[in-house]
């Protein structure tokens, strides 16, 4: 099961290695991948790894904004990181939550962030008894 999740994930498109990443936000990959570096320390981005290759979630840049994360993938994933690594953080992103109307948190993080970082915080805090 595993396995199949990380080939939907892989197989999505959604991820990508920096060169190729680069060419989506038309910027140079000498530029972009200091910048990536950064914002990952910074918990500003999250890659996954595969077969030796960081790849990169390109959901978490608009094209039009210039070459910046949406800001507020910062909240999130510091919300999440503390509980999931970096493949669980994207099926999170990948996968449709309720808390969000079934939708994926991937497609809301530019439009919908507030959302998606209450979604983020319900995950982590899981079912709370009262």
């Amino acid at each position: 099961m595993l396995a199949q999740a990380k080939n939907e994930i892989l197989g999505c498109g959604d991820f990508l290695p920096v060169n190729r990443l680069a060419q989506h936000l038309s910027v140079p990959a000498e530029i972009l991948t200091p910048a990536l570096v950064e914002w990952g320390v910074g918990n500003r981005i999250f890659s996954i790894e595969h077969q030796g290759c960081s790849l990169f979630p390109c959901y978490a840049f608009s094209t039009q904004a210039g070459l910046s994360p949406y800001p507020e993938l910062k909240e999130i994933i510091s919300i999440l990181s503390p509980t999931k690594g970096s493949w669980s953080m994207a099926f999170w992103f990948f996968s449709p939550n309720g808390m969000l109307g079934g939708k994926r948190p991937r497609d809301l993080v530019s439009t919908d962030a507030v959302h998606v970082i209450l979604a983020a915080q319900d995950e982590v805090d899981g079912i709370i008894h009262g």
